[in-house]
């Protein structure tokens, strides 16, 4: 669910605004795919917001900062909580 919204709020961001609706309708669609399941279950947060926003046509590798500032607090989680295997 992060990862969507900052899709959506990447998209809000940086779209153009005509295709902006239809990015988002994309990413509706995509979510509910098998593939995507697997990104997310696999790939870091980063990781995952660019690879998708990549498959939706809307690349914003030229401007990362803002939308993956999360996946730095998620590796700094990661590394302060204890390993639970």
């Amino acid at each position: 669910a992060a990862v969507a919204a900052m899709v959506e709020q990447a998209v809000d961001d940086l779209a153009e605004p005509g295709v902006a609706a239809d990015i988002k309708a994309g990413l509706a669609v995509r979510l509910k795919e098998p593939d995507v399941e697997a990104l997310l279950d696999t790939e870091s947060f980063g990781t995952a917001v660019i690879r998708l926003c990549r498959s939706l046509g809307f690349d914003i590798e030229n401007d990362p900062e803002s939308y993956l500032e999360e996946d730095d607090a998620d590796d700094a989680a990661a590394e302060a909580s204890p390993d639970s295997s």
